[in-house]
């Protein structure tokens, strides 16, 4: 929902605004040209707020709940190549043993990790993706290269109006066990729908409250 000059006067800070400046348009010694670009700077001001309330105005008809959450271990399987997974590598036909449910604190032991599972609803039929957005600490990879964030998209092609969406990482070598924060955000259409950070901490050390 857009607002008109006439709606953000209504605030007060912006009715401060706007008399300070048209009290100075009526001074005497003002002179046209500066009644004329005090005006116009109101006008400026007026049309950035608008456009900002405007922004932070609109939502996505999406709903998200958290589903599922936790510290995980993985036992088994074998490693193939994937271009969309963190490292270049997933693993696959492996079992996984729950250590620790409805926890953001992750020790950073090798063969664990951690699972995230939302579900999302109220999805429209014309939205066939979601954009995926994942920030991390540092890796440096053993065929080269530094990784620390990765963006891909989440296919919805044939939903029926909700959607599932699991993601899970396990630390299977040294360089990919760097404590620090993983953010996770997901986007429908530039609009943020789901939020989540997960605090990979030091096995030895382990998370206060663990």
């Amino acid at each position: 929902m857009s607002h008109t000059i006439e709606n953000l006067t209504k605030d007060k800070v912006s009715k401060k605004i706007v008399a300070a400046i048209f009290l100075l348009t009526l001074r005497r010694e003002s002179s046209i040209v500066c009644r004329f670009l005090t005006i116009v700077f109101a006008l400026v001001v007026f049309s950035s707020n608008a456009n900002i309330i405007k922004l932070n105005s609109v939502k996505s008809p999406v709903k998200s709940s958290l589903y599922w959450h936790g510290y995980i271990e993985k036992t088994g399987g074998r490693f193939v190549e994937d271009d969309t997974a963190i490292t270049g590598l997933a693993g696959t036909d492996f079992e996984i043993n729950i250590l620790k449910k409805n926890t953001w604190r992750i020790p950073n032991r090798i063969g664990t990790g951690f699972i995230i599972i939302v579900d999302f609803s109220s999805i429209p039929k014309n939205i066939e993706k979601f954009s995926l957005q994942i920030t991390y600490p540092e890796m440096t990879l053993p065929i080269g290269g530094v990784r620390s964030a990765i963006k891909r998209d989440i296919d919805l092609h044939r939903h029926s109006g909700s959607y599932r969406w699991t993601f899970d990482f396990y630390f299977d070598f040294p360089y990919e066990t760097t404590p620090g924060d993983w953010k996770i955000k997901i986007y429908s259409e530039g609009d943020l729908i789901h939020s989540s950070i997960f605090r990979v901490v030091d096995y030895e050390k382990k998370a206060q409250n663990w």
